[in-house]
């Protein structure tokens, strides 16, 4: 096989959950050497399609970590490896002696990065971690949209899990950065729920002097989806008023009547002002014949689709988005590919193995030929992971500007490039604040040749540079990359796209509301047999921005290595499709089948749903023989007798209850606020405090990673232009 970026690193997973499994999976499939530990009796989850989605591009070792006879084995491979990430609980961790005191003890060159379900030292620091039980405790069962009864609903989108991989994945890049630079060897965590707290960033903050651009969507806000002719529904995101058959309808509907509708335009949706005309017309017309007409005319518009559909989407096929992956389980399959690109480029090297098909290999290999890391002498007292690192962020909206703010969180010099007319996000305060923080921002005319020494001057100063503009405006302003390369041939430059670099729509607009569609999370997280939804989290803009950041944070390893600068990229429907990473297509046509929401919005079967108690909400995750418990200790034949049962309860007693019966529970918190109001939150440096010029004190979502040795510094809030 062909060297991938990483190469040179020894990773070892230990997991159980999606989580560690798709973050090891991402450096596989760029490089390193993943062994997948799994015990000897298999994985539980290894029937399930995610399984075989995340374990590809990694050798298999089955052994017990738990069985002391096994020990030395296991000894053997941490000594190998320059990596550990696992999702054991801290007391889990702590009794097979792979927490990080133990660990630094007998490993001191290995850097050790855990996913855990509530952050290390809160205090539910050992709730399993499991996304239904973490984003419940969390709030965000409450705080994603108005359902269609009274209370929370059950979040179908794993969030925690998607973005906590990334998160997990780009720590140990920034750990490895660090060993590269002279910093030494320590350890990373993240957590589920910090996962989840990414796109909180723009919905959970407190000012002292708000303004009315601050508040968030509200979330009963108005989608801009629109029904047609053939039941299919449309995401529209800019105007369709240049359209011929736009212009023909508003003809036959009259000047006046156009005025009136339009005059009841929500402020949400001030970036379609006719929207209130396209309900009466676009039912009039098969999404086939719109979507035809509206793509030819530069009209930001997607379909919202079934879930696993887009697996059969051409602009993914193209991008590597969607790959022919033959497994020997399921036969000839289309998988989600990498979301990213580098130099090196990625390659999926193998299908899932099988269990335990590199044990004996592997303990043979590493008795004869004994394997350690290379660790650089430390030589620097690092204060943060991009200590030193410079980023000019020339991006707008979201997942572009997302990705220089976590740098600047981890500790890069991060300045803002904006035009004169300021970021086009910046109308809707609530947004911008949750992708800018960080950052020093100059405002410069960039079409005024006036401003070219300025640029030239910041590209050379630069290591990085990171914006989604589209490409060919990018190049007509003299931002493309072989424009900045001729400027600073080191310059490491990452560009986001909505579809992709090659391809029919790789010039595309895009936003995070039309891969909700095309990906078919607006359909499955509204619940069977209701209308599509969008989801105010905007996770795709998340999970997109945090893949860019990976990419970013690969080839600054590179670069410590090789001192070679690359162009990277990224894009909303690359993350959007690994996200689907729960099933997969057969090459026939078939999409392997995927639990879905019910009509309520409460779960996805009576063992893993929010039940409605006397005095809240509690969510439920359920072996067969713990439910099988649950009912008998309720007395209840059904799922509707065991609902009576648990709203007869009060949240403690049915929490209770439910551990009596070997189940796992949480309280559905339902108060926004509690967040940033809550002690170990602030604790744990999850809320974030810092003076802005206007907002005065302001308040948000803080730490998403804790290295030990490296406390977070969130200092400087969203620039003003």
């Amino acid at each position: 096989m062909p060297q991938g970026l990483l190469h040179a690193i020894r990773i070892l997973d230990i997991s159980s959950g999606n989580a560690v499994a798709m973050a090891t999976q991402l450096l596989a499939e760029v490089g390193a050497d993943v062994i997948k530990i799994e015990s000897c009796s298999g994985s539980a989850t290894r029937s399930q399609p995610a399984f075989a989605v995340l374990n590809r591009s990694k050798r298999n070792v089955a052994l017990d970590i738990d069985d002391a006879g096994q020990r030395p084995q296991l000894d053997a491979l941490l000594a190998s490896a320059d990596v550990l990430l696992h999702d054991l609980t801290p007391a889990q961790a702590h009794q097979l002696q792979l927490d990080d005191a133990s660990l630094k003890q007998h490993f001191p060159n290995l850097i050790a990065a855990a996913v855990t379900g509530m952050p290390i030292g809160h205090p539910l620091e050992n709730m399993p971690p499991l996304d239904a039980l973490v984003l419940a405790q969390g709030g965000l069962f409450d705080t994603v949209q108005a359902s269609n009864r009274e209370g929370p609903i059950y979040l179908r989108f794993p969030l925690g899990e998607q973005c906590a991989a990334y998160l997990a994945a780009i720590g140990v890049m920034a750990r490895l950065h660090v060993r590269n630079q002279g910093g030494g060897v320590d350890n990373v965590h993240t957590s589920l729920l910090q996962g989840a707290l990414t796109p909180m960033l723009m919905h959970w903050h407190r000012a002292e002097h708000p303004t009315p651009q601050l508040i968030p969507a509200p979330k009963d806000h108005i989608n801009l989806l629109l029904p047609c002719a053939d039941g299919v529904w449309l995401h529209i995101m800019s105007s369709a008023d240049h359209c011929p058959t736009i212009q023909a309808e508003c003809e036959k509907l009259g000047a006046e009547t156009c005025a009136r509708l339009r005059a009841t335009n929500e402020t949400y949706m001030a970036n379609v002002p006719s929207f209130p005309i396209y309900r009466l017309i676009f039912p009039k017309r098969t999404s086939r014949e719109w979507l035809d007409e509206l793509w030819a005319h530069d009209v930001a518009v997607d379909a919202a689709l079934d879930f696993g559909q887009l697996y059969f989407d051409e602009q993914a096929r193209i991008n590597g988005y969607v790959v022919e992956v033959d497994d020997p389980q399921w036969g000839k399959t289309l998988q989600p590919g990498l979301p990213l690109s580098v130099t090196p480029p990625a390659l999926i090297q193998w299908p899932t193995r099988a269990l335990g098909a590199d044990t004996e290999a592997l303990l043979r290999e590493l008795g004869t030929q004994p394997r350690s890391p290379d660790v650089p002498p430390r030589t620097k007292n690092l204060k943060q992971p991009l200590e030193g690192l410079r980023v000019l962020d020339l991006g707008n909206f979201l997942a572009g500007p997302l990705a220089a703010t976590l740098m600047a969180d981890l500790g890069a010099t991060v300045i803002k490039l904006e035009a004169t007319s300021g970021d086009q996000m910046r109308w809707g305060e609530w947004a911008f604040c949750g992708a800018q923080r960080g950052k020093r921002c100059i405002a410069l005319d960039l079409k005024n040749p006036e401003s070219r020494p300025v640029i030239e001057r910041l590209v050379r100063w630069a290591d990085v540079v990171h914006h989604n503009l589209r490409m060919p405006a990018a190049e007509k302003l003299g931002l493309g990359y072989e424009n900045l390369r001729a400027i600073n041939p080191g310059i490491i430059y990452c560009h986001v796209s909505a579809y992709g670099p090659i391809g029919p729509r790789r010039n595309w607009p895009g936003f995070d509301q039309m891969m909700q569609s095309a990906a078919g999370w607006e359909v499955l997280c509204a619940g069977e047999d209701n209308p599509p939804k969008w989801l105010r989290l905007g996770m795709t803009d998340h999970i997109c921005a945090l893949s860019s950041l990976l990419a970013t944070m690969l080839a600054v390893y590179h670069r410590d290595r090789t001192g070679e600068g690359q162009f990277v990229r990224a894009s909303l429907l690359g993350a959007s499709a690994l996200a689907m990473a729960e099933t997969m297509a057969r090459a026939t046509g078939e999409v392997l089948p995927f639990a879905r929401l019910d009509k309520n919005q409460t779960g996805i079967s009576p063992q893993q749903r929010i039940y409605h108690c006397a005095d809240g909400w509690v969510s439920l995750v359920a072996s067969a023989d713990a439910y099988t418990n649950l009912l008998r200790d309720f007395a209840a034949d059904s799922v509707v007798a065991l609902e009576q049962g648990f709203s007869r309860l009060v949240v403690a007693a049915a929490l209770q209850r439910i551990a009596n019966s070997g189940a796992h529970g949480a309280r559905v918190t339902t108060n926004d606020s509690n967040f940033l109001d809550d002690a170990d939150y602030q604790r744990l440096g999850l809320v974030a405090r810092y003076s802005h010029p206007v907002y005065g004190r302001f308040e948000q979502v803080g730490v998403l990673w804790n290295f030990p040795d490296m406390p977070a510094k969130l200092e400087r809030s969203a620039p003003t232009l």
